[in-house]
């Protein structure tokens, strides 16, 4: 593994308004430092130490936090921090956000995420919530008390917005277990130009097939792709794009489109927004699942998920990936930066030891970008004990410095006391010009020591000796069988991104699991068409998990057949190894390879069997039936067939017609009826199916009694991208032609004789008018409805010469029946 160097001294951010800030500090070392972004930062933080003179403000916060939840009813317990201050003081941002009645640093505000806030149309403040039932409460408790946006009755779970002076009414329902602020997710984006097409080999594979992931759906989650439209004008994306829902964003999800389209050009894509909570999440991934998709790719981390379990989230995408014959892709992170894990250590004052000497760790608030008036930062704590099941009550606080004295900004001071979450969370605005320097600390109130983890982001990275960038992967991203991908940079394909999640993925529940995690690398720095104001190219995650999602579409729809594990097992086994021999935290397998993975698939064509259904079928004459020519699987995303049919009696019956499925999209056949017809035929067939996949229906007419087969010559073959031809083994099928049924003869009025009869049973009806006597009322009736016999009557029972047709022939035959 490559070393990773010392203390960080820049950041990178995770919302692309902010890259150019990012940028600077990058290229510009001399002005990070000026900005105060320190190499070593152990000595500053010291002062909180105990016996510091800082030491009575941290006092006061453990005791003042001890205070506030002490005087909280049942209902505020339901709820966190900040909205127990806004219900109590109505007030939207500000101190209120706090347990202390002292004013924040001014440069600093605490405030609720900002799209879950709104008005009412009559001024009123109302906040957007998570509301979690008891199990087997239906989720329309909730609607006389807010807008319901989503629903999951299954989890017990709903998303509605809530007016503030109604959130305390809610909360007090026995059938409400907790409420949470809707957090909006992050998304794993930056931007600076390269080809993943060509570095992951897309291009080489289409060089080599003449294939691009035609026949494959590709499904995207992001925050938005409302501009897709500008990139189709552009001939950045295809017009066959299906949206099917998106919201007014940073057109995020307009990039990873192009991202996908670039490495798999011929693949259809979908799009379904994830914001800006996790049911919405949630049912994007079920409306690609629905809409057919091969593949998805998402790039959206919801760090208000379990980090040592899978939560709500991650265990719905475990049931997609256990029982969807799919490739699930997601971003790994961007979270390297910050990132901090590790045991509680005891300071001797109750607060936990990021490092000797320390209670606290330092971090950097990127200053508000261009057009931002303010800096989101937010700070999530967790701690291992089960989710919703909470015994010890740890607290999370936020500080800096003014001068020579330690200010708190804002702190988390949820009850934890057996029935809650192990997660404490601070959101605050940051105003100032300069880039910004936090502290954080953590503070023990009752129960055991755990191993806590701390997520700082948006506008923020820890700056600290004491930050881990390893462990870094939770969440959905982490469970097996999902595909993390890590991010490579495009101008040196063999080195990390500094930023890029780092593995393993540790779960401790229901038992302890250590899961390699990252799975592969993509490429970021990737050129897009920049609609929507999100700039010409992407870094991030964001980038490269699409750019893998288009390595797969391409290789699994030349070998259709390969399950989604083999899929991903090839994917990591012909991966372009980097670090540490074979799998480690930081490059996962390595980076991904298109046309290595192809060629380990490229194995000789399986057979395929062609098969004529119904296998046994019968007819009468006269009359048509259909018969489908199907093959027991589809290898491929992409076929092309010729095939050449016919019945072997050509006395018996015709072909009379061929037809083809949907998804054949150029088709050809020779004339018809015959006895033989030749198909030529390209297109994209559905996956496999357990009766096999129709390539086309045959007309068939019976003409006379008989049976005869129908079946394939032996020039037929089916073709997959690259010229790969399949073997057929053909099933013949066979159809018996019954006898057409004898028909009354029409009378001049309107009505019918009686049926014919066959007085003598030699199997000519010579009692044409059916009254059971041979006359010459029989042969004038026969003569005058030559016509009506060839059309209507079987042939067999009418042909009274046997030379195989109607016609005056018989009209004299019958005569001398009738005279004899």
């Amino acid at each position: 593994m490559k070393e990773r160097g010392g203390p960080v001294t820049a950041g990178f951010v995770r919302v692309p308004a902010l890259l150019f800030v990012a940028m600077v500090i990058l290229c510009c070392p001399a002005l990070a430092h000026g900005a105060g972004l320190q190499d070593g930062t152990a000595g500053e933080a010291s002062l909180a130490q105990a016996g510091d003179q800082g030491s009575d403000l941290w006092i006061s916060m453990r005791n003042e936090s001890r205070t506030f939840k002490s005087g909280l009813s049942p209902a505020e317990e339901k709820l966190p921090t900040e909205l127990v201050q806004v219900v109590r003081d109505g007030q939207e941002h500000g101190p209120a956000m706090t347990t202390r009645a002292a004013p924040p640093a001014a440069a600093f505000v605490p405030a609720l995420p900002r799209t879950s806030t709104a008005h009412t149309d009559d001024g009123t403040f109302q906040v957007y919530v998570y509301v979690w039932l008891n199990e087997g409460v239906p989720t329309d408790v909730v609607d006389p008390y807010g807008e319901v946006t989503d629903r999951d009755e299954e989890r017990y779970v709903a998303a509605a917005w809530v007016r503030t002076d109604r959130l305390g009414d809610l909360a007090s329902l026995e059938d409400v277990r907790r409420i949470e602020s809707v957090t909006p997710p992050a998304v794993y984006a930056g931007s600076v130009a390269s080809e993943s097409d060509v570095i992951l080999k897309t291009a080489a594979v289409r060089k080599e097939t003449g294939y691009g992931g035609e026949g494959m759906k590709v499904g995207i989650v992001s925050d938005s792709a409302d501009q897709w439209r500008e990139a189709v004008a552009s001939g950045d994306l295809p017009p066959t794009v299906q949206i099917l829902y998106d919201i007014d964003g940073i057109d995020e999800g307009t990039a990873m489109l192009e991202v996908v389209h670039d490495t798999a050009p011929g693949a259809d894509l979908f799009f379904h927004s994830g914001w800006t909570n996790k049911l919405t999440f949630v049912t994007a991934i079920s409306a690609l699942v629905g809409a057919g998709c091969d593949v998805i790719c998402d790039d959206i981390g919801w760090f208000d998920e379990p980090y040592f379990e899978d939560g709500y989230v991650a265990s719905y995408v475990h049931e997609v990936v256990e029982n969807e014959d799919l490739v699930y892709i997601s971003a790994a992170g961007n979270d390297a930066l910050g990132h901090y894990e590790g045991p509680f250590r005891d300071d001797g004052r109750g607060y936990h030891l990021f490092s000797e000497g320390s209670n606290l760790i330092r971090a950097v608030v990127e200053p508000p970008a261009e057009g931002m008036q303010t800096m989101p930062l937010q700070i999530f704590l967790q701690w291992d004990e089960p989710w919703g099941s909470a015994s010890s009550d740890y607290d999370l606080f936020l500080v800096t410095r003014e001068g020579n004295r330690f200010v708190e900004i804002a702190n988390s001071s949820q009850v934890q006391d057996g029935d809650d979450v192990p997660m404490e969370e601070i959101a605050v605005e940051y105003f100032g010009d300069e880039p910004g320097v936090v502290y954080l600390s953590v503070a023990l109130q009752d129960g055991e020591p755990c191993t806590l983890e701390i997520f700082i982001l948006t506008g923020g990275f820890f700056d600290d000796q004491a930050a881990t960038p390893e462990g870094a992967i939770f969440g959905h991203p982490a469970v097996p069988g999902v595909v993390a991908v890590g991010a490579v940079r495009a101008d040196d394909p063999t080195e990390i991104e500094i930023f890029s999640s780092e593995g393993p993925a540790t779960v401790t529940r229901p038992e302890l699991e250590v899961r390699p995690k990252p799975d592969i690398c993509g490429v970021d720095r990737t050129r897009i068409s920049g609609v929507g104001e999100f700039g010409n190219t992407f870094f991030g995650t964001s980038a490269a998990a699409p750019a893998v999602a288009g390595v797969v579409a391409t290789v699994w729809g030349i070998n259709r057949d390969t399950s989604p594990a083999g899929v991903r097992k090839v994917l990591y086994e012909t991966a372009v190894d980097l670090g540490e021999p074979g799998w480690d935290p930081v490059y996962g397998h390595g980076r991904a390879d298109a046309l290595s993975m192809f060629d380990a698939l490229a194995a000789p064509p399986a057979n395929l069997s062609l098969s004529f259904v119904p296998t046994s079928a019968e007819v009468r004459a006269g009359e048509e039936m259909e018969v489908d020519l199907v093959i027991d699987r589809t290898p491929a995303a992409l076929l092309e067939y010729h095939i050449t049919a016919n019945l072997s009696d050509p006395a018996v019956g015709e072909i009379t017609g061929v037809s083809f499925p949907g998804w054949v999209q150029h088709e050809e056949h020779t004339a018809l009826p015959d006895d033989t017809v030749r198909i030529n035929a390209t297109g994209q067939p559905p996956r496999s199916q357990p009766d096999g996949v129709a390539l086309c229906t045959l007309t068939v007419r019976g003409d006379a009694a008989g049976t005869t087969a129908v079946t394939a010559d032996p020039d037929s073959r089916v073709i997959g991208p690259g010229e790969g031809e399949y073997v057929l083994e053909v099933a013949p099928g066979c159809i018996t032609v019954m006898s057409a049924p004898i028909r009354p003869f029409p009378r001049p009025d309107g009505g019918t004789y009686p049926l014919p009869t066959d007085p003598d049973g030699d199997g000519l009806y010579e009692d044409v008018n059916g009254d059971s006597v041979l006359t010459m009322e029989d042969v004038t009736l026969y003569a005058g409805n030559l016509r009506f016999i060839r059309d209507r009557q079987p042939l067999e029972a009418f042909d009274f010469d046997k030379n195989g047709r109607i016609g005056f022939s018989d009209v004299n035959t019958l005569y001398s029946m009738v005279q004899r």
